[in-house]
C-alpha cells in the first residue's frame, strides 16, 4: 500500500540528513557482484555503452541476486532493441496529439535536484487519445521515449549540480477526476506502462505525490498497481488534504507552481511557465473514421482459439510489417521466431483494443527463417473475434511483399487460458511449443 504523507516526509528528512547515494556506498561484495554481472553479460552482448551505475539499478532491483539481475537485464536489452530505445529520442517523432493532449509536462526540481514531472489525469481525453494514435505508438511514447528523455534530464541536472542525479519525482493531480473519466482500455494501457517501467527502468522513480485524490482513487489505484512491486507502491504518497505542506517539504517554493502551493509560474503565465497540455481532442484527428478492409485478410477466431500467420523471411535484415483491427473487442497479438522445434517470442504477447484504431507495427528480422504472426483469442471464454489483418515483408529497396490471402483452417475447440481474462497481458502460448491443439494455422 501507499505511504501517508506525514510518514514519508519524516523518512525524507532522515534520508537527507545522511544523503549518500546507494551506488556510492556499495560494499566490496556488492561491487564484486556488479563486476561479475558485467562479465557474464559481456560474453554474448556488447554493453560497453552502459556504465556500472546503469547495471547497478538492475542488480539493486533484484536485491543483489546475480542470476535474477542478469535475467532482468538481458530481457531489458531485448526490449531496448524492440523499442529502438538507443535512438528513440532522435528517430521517434511524437504526433501533435501526443505532445499536446497527454496532460503532462516537466517543470522544476526537488530539493535533491531530481527533475519533476506533472500529470493531470482528469484533463486527458483518454477515448480521444486511443482513437487518434495506434496503441503501440502510445506505449512507445509513454515508456521508451519519455523515460529516455527523463534520463537525459537527469544527466543535465548532474552536470549542473556536480552530483549524481538519477531519479525523477512525480506530482499527479487528480483534481476533477470522476467515474466518467475512467476508460477501461486506457486503464489497461496505463497498467502496462507501469509494468514496462518497472521491468526496464528500475530505481528511476523517487517519489509519486498523489494530490487531490477522489473518493474512487483507491479503486483506480488497485487496478493500475496490481502488477507493481511492493517497493514501487511504497513510493506513492497520498496527499488527501493540505498537500502543499508535503510538497514543500521536498520541493523549494520557487521550484513549485503557485497552483500547487509554490511561488513558481502557473501554466499559461509568461516566460518559463509549465506546459501541461490536455483537453478534448478534435474529432477530425481521429484515425478510426471509415476503417477499410482493403488489402486485409479476414480471420474468424472462436473463443479459446488462436491463428498463426507463418511468414518465411528469405534474407537477413528484411522488415516484417503488420496492421490489423477487430470488428469488436480486443485481441492478443505477438510475433515469434522459429528456432528448431520451438517458437521464441520477439514481440511480446499483448492484448490490444483495436476496434476503433488500427494497430500497426514492424519488426527488423536480423536473421532469415520462419516468423509467426499470432492473433490469440485463448483468453476469451465466450466471445468470438473477427480480425482484419495485413502482413507484409519489406524486401530490398523497401518494396512491400504482401502475404497472400488465406483462410484460417477449422480447428477443434481449445480450452481457454484459465487466468488470462483478468489481466491485460495475455499468457504466452509459446510456453507450449507450437501452441495448443486448438490453434488454426495460416501458412504464408
Amino acid at each position: 500500500s501507499a505511504v501517508s504523507a506525514s510518514n514519508r516526509s519524516k523518512m525524507a528528512e532522515a534520508s537527507e540528513a545522511t544523503s549518500v547515494h546507494p551506488f556510492d556506498a556499495l560494499t566490496a561484495e556488492q561491487r564484486t557482484l556488479l563486476a561479475e554481472m558485467r562479465a557474464r553479460i559481456s560474453k554474448s552482448e556488447d554493453i560497453s555503452r552502459f556504465d556500472d551505475h546503469y547495471l547497478w539499478r538492475f542488480l539493486s532491483a533484484r536485491e543483489y541476486n546475480l542470476e535474477a539481475a542478469e535475467k532482468m537485464f538481458r530481457s531489458h536489452l531485448e526490449w531496448r532493441r524492440w523499442m529502438s530505445a538507443d535512438t528513440v529520442l532522435e528517430e521517434f517523432k511524437p504526433s501533435k496529439v501526443m505532445n499536446e493532449y497527454f496532460a503532462l509536462g516537466w517543470w522544476g526540481h526537488d530539493k535533491e535536484g531530481n527533475p519533476i514531472r506533472y500529470e493531470r489525469p482528469a484533463h486527458v481525453d483518454s477515448r480521444g487519445l486511443l482513437r487518434s494514435a495506434c496503441r503501440s505508438e502510445l506505449l512507445k511514447y509513454r515508456t521508451a521515449y519519455m523515460m529516455e528523455d527523463a534520463l537525459r534530464r537527469c544527466q543535465e541536472a548532474s552536470k549542473k549540480t556536480g552530483k549524481r542525479i538519477d531519479r525523477i519525482t512525480f506530482i499527479v493531480d487528480f483534481d476533477g477526476f470522476t467515474l466518467r473519466t475512467i476508460y477501461r482500455p486506457y486503464l489497461q494501457l496505463t497498467r502496462e506502462v507501469f509494468k514496462v517501467l518497472e521491468e526496464n527502468y528500475p530505481q528511476v522513480l523517487r517519489r509519486v505525490f498523489i494530490i487531490n485524490p477522489p473518493g474512487i482513487f483507491p479503486y483506480v489505484f488497485s487496478l493500475v498497481s496490481r502488477l507493481m512491486h511492493e517497493n514501487t507502491r511504497k513510493k506513492f504518497v497520498m496527499c488527501a488534504s493540505r498537500y502543499q505542506e508535503s510538497l514543500l517539504a521536498e520541493i523549494a517554493p520557487s521550484e513549485l507552481p503557485a497552483m500547487f502551493g509554490g511561488t513558481g509560474p502557473n501554466p499559461g503565465d509568461a516566460g518559463d511557465a509549465p506546459k501541461f497540455g490536455g483537453g478534448e481532442i478534435p474529432r477530425e484527428w481521429y484515425l478510426s473514421e471509415g476503417l477499410s478492409t482493403d488489402g486485409h485478410t479476414t480471420h474468424e477466431l472462436r473463443a479459446g482459439q488462436f491463428i498463426d500467420v507463418n511468414v518465411d523471411i528469405t534474407a537477413p535484415d528484411q522488415i516484417l510489417t503488420w496492421d490489423f483491427f477487430t470488428a469488436a473487442n480486443d485481441i492478443a497479438f505477438s510475433v515469434l521466431a522459429q528456432e528448431g522445434e520451438t517458437l521464441k517470442p520477439v514481440v511480446p504477447s499483448t492484448r490490444i483494443e483495436c476496434d476503433q484504431v488500427p494497430e500497426s507495427g514492424a519488426f527488423h528480422c536480423q536473421k532469415a527463417g520462419r516468423y509467426v504472426v499470432r492473433f490469440d483469442n485463448t483468453f476469451s471464454y465466450f466471445r468470438a473475434k473477427t480480425v482484419h489483418a495485413r502482413v507484409e515483408v519489406l524486401g530490398e529497396g523497401g518494396v512491400a511483399i504482401p502475404a497472400p490471402a488465406a483462410a484460417s483452417v477449422p480447428a477443434p475447440d481449445a480450452p481457454p487460458a484459465a487466468a488470462a481474462e483478468a489481466t491485460p497481458v495475455a499468457s504466452n502460448p509459446t510456453d507450449q511449443g507450437a501452441g495448443p491443439a486448438g490453434a488454426s494455422v495460416v501458412a504464408v
